[in-house]
């Protein structure tokens, strides 16, 4: 087995788990909160496959294509994140059509900006290419990358975090440990 082969395997790791979680609640959709976190692993099921792709593919541009893919997974992970742990601690109101267009914002832009980056670099700021010791792009980010999208991305997910973490004192000794998991995962 090539070493690039082998680093793939972590994201096959994950892939396979996010899949078989989007599913697993997919089935329990009737309940908004499995519902949201069935997008959430759909999210991170397409980021992962990209990844595979993107590591195991011969060519440069190949590997730029499927890099660029993972943003379909990378912009409405965070948002989604957040959305779920609302739902999950019971805080809907919250939920209301202003805000998740305010919410929806970044991500939006992000993937319109991954999809056209190569008129202006503003989320990889350079791409060059290298075969050794095996075939693989080297990106260095852009602006948007580094002020705008990964800042964004931090804060909704510690956002999301602090509300499982707060609700969580509230809630009795299962609700406890499931935060406890959430938050570990």
């Amino acid at each position: 087995m090539s070493f690039h082969l082998l680093i793939a395997i972590l994201p096959i790791i994950a892939t396979c788990l996010a899949g078989s979680l989007m599913l697993h609640a997919w089935q329990r959709r009737e309940n908004n909160c499995a519902r949201v976190f069935s997008l959430i692993m759909a999210s991170v099921f397409v980021w992962c496959f990209s990844t595979i792709l993107e590591q195991i593919s011969p060519s440069e541009l190949l590997q730029v294509t499927f890099g660029r893919a993972q943003y379909f997974g990378i912009a409405p992970c965070p948002t989604l994140w957040l959305i779920f742990t609302l739902r999950y601690t019971r805080k809907d109101r919250w939920i209301r059509t202003p805000f998740l267009l305010g919410f929806c914002v970044v991500p939006i832009i992000s993937l319109l900006l991954a999809l056209s980056d190569h008129w202006h670099g503003w989320i990889w700021k350079t791409v060059s290419f290298t075969s050794v010791p095996f075939p693989k792009i080297i990106v260095e980010h852009g602006w948007f990358f580094n002020y705008v999208l990964s800042p964004y991305g931090y804060l909704i997910t510690m956002l999301g975090m602090g509300v499982l973490l707060s609700d969580s004192f509230s809630g009795s000794q299962l609700y406890r440990k499931q935060t406890v998991i959430l938050l570990c995962a």
